[in-house]
């Protein structure tokens, strides 16, 4: 069983090594610029999401206000998701 194991190991090495140097793609800058750009907005999201949630909290509330609210938060994230990726394709776009 080791014997197996261990030539599966190797074989897996010499075949990533085989490999040609443009089999994986390459971080550019701009690309580490935009994702920490989008960790920030991330960061800033949270952190606006959190304060809004502790304000709600001090405040009494219809069950259709607090459905609202967690449904409005919810968008909020998605829209985020959604232009992250936009902005991720469009950046791969342009180094095609």
């Amino acid at each position: 069983m080791q014997r197996f194991v261990i030539t599966m190991v190797v074989t897996a090495a010499l075949g990533l090594a085989a490999l040609p140097a443009g089999a994986f793609p390459h971080r550019t800058q701009e690309m580490k610029e935009l994702q920490h750009r989008q960790r920030q907005d991330n960061k800033v999201l949270k952190q606006q999401q959190r304060a809004m949630r502790n304000v709600m909290k001090q405040h009494e509330q219809s069950p259709e206000s607090k459905q609202r609210f967690n449904r409005n938060m919810k968008s909020q994230k998605q829209l985020a998701r959604r232009t992250h990726r936009e902005q991720v394709r469009r950046l791969k776009e342009q180094g095609k």
